[in-house]
């Protein structure tokens, strides 16, 4: 890499050339690479970027497991209770919400008749998944047609996801 000193209307500007577009450009529109001579990357900001953005999709499964691992953390799962707890985080979740009641109007009433009927004791909430068979301490209340709020199939979370995951959204879900 190359850098020069261009005297453009009386004022120095330094440029370097980048090693896979081979453009002349001005070092602000590179980063900063503290190893090198010149002080800043090879690559122009722009090329760097094609570069982790093919890399991520090259190697999808080591990026997936890194943020799995990630999220497992004390630290992740401090810094995320924090941000919740901050005016910011409740405010970002107060606007998630009004989105999703917007967007889903039948869910959210079927949801709604549910709850009151599993508060007035009309229906009673399983221990057991009705999937898996296997006993949970949180059973979801599935619905295969949201027009019918008070048919469900009772699931655990897991069974819940990997149903959604193999036959997508249920019936009238907006």
């Amino acid at each position: 890499m190359e850098q020069n000193k261009n005297i453009e209307n009386g004022s120095d500007v330094s440029t370097s050339s980048c090693c896979i577009c081979g453009e002349i450009k001005p070092v602000s529109l590179f980063y900063k690479h503290a190893k090198t001579k010149d002080g800043c990357s090879s690559r122009c900001r722009e090329c760097q970027k094609a570069y982790a953005r093919q890399h991520r999709i090259d190697n999808k499964d080591y990026y997936l497991r890194k943020n799995r691992e990630y999220s497992r953390t004390e630290k992740y799962k401090q810094k995320k209770k924090d941000y919740y707890q901050s005016e910011v985080g409740r405010e970002s979740q107060r606007k998630a919400k009004v989105v999703y009641k917007s967007k889903n109007v039948t869910k959210v009433a079927a949801s709604a008749k549910l709850n009151g009927a599993i508060r007035a004791g009309d229906i009673l909430r399983p221990e057991i998944c009705g999937e898996c068979g296997k006993p949970s301490k949180v059973i979801h209340g599935h619905h295969d047609d949201y027009l019918l709020p008070l048919e469900v199939r009772w699931m655990c979370p897991m069974c819940h996801m990997a149903w959604h995951g193999k036959n997508g959204p249920g019936l009238n879900g907006d």
